[in-house]
């Protein structure tokens, strides 16, 4: 476990980093509020799109869920260090991560502009996959 454990500490910084990124962005939907946004017009053009919803819900409320789960199961791992709370995680992760991939297309290949912020929180989400196949195969080695 102790050569996993600043793995898995990166993963919950990382989750908290993500969680935070979608409350900031769900908040400032519903508050109607305009995003601060470094890089331009791209984050109001990928929020305000077609795509930024899913029955009138924003993707990043989603986010939020995702995240939390996230933060969850790396809890159970942490404290119980049962290899099934990594199988869970890496299967979780493997759809967020598709998702991920699926989002960073559409700003790209459909919307023409980028949102800072969606690229952040979909950055993680494959960051945080890769973490969890490394981590997987480091604790596998462990007879545990």
């Amino acid at each position: 476990m102790k050569k996993i454990k600043p793995i898995v500490i990166i993963a919950v910084a990382l989750s908290v980093a993500g969680l935070l990124i979608s409350v900031y962005l769900t908040a400032t939907h519903y508050a109607g509020t305009d995003l601060i946004c470094p890089t331009g017009g791209g984050c109001e053009t990928v929020t305000t799109s077609e795509y930024s919803v899913i029955e009138s819900v924003p993707i990043s409320a989603f986010g939020i869920l995702f995240f939390a789960t996230v933060l969850f199961v790396l809890g159970v791992f942490l404290h119980t260090a049962r290899k099934q709370a990594l199988h869970l995680l890496a299967a979780f992760l493997a759809v967020g991560s598709a998702i991920s991939l699926m989002l960073f297309y559409i700003q790209i290949f459909v919307l023409d502009a980028i949102c800072m912020y969606c690229a952040i929180v979909d950055s993680i989400t494959i960051v945080l996959f890769a973490l969890i196949l490394i981590t997987q195969k480091k604790y596998g080695r462990t007879n545990h």
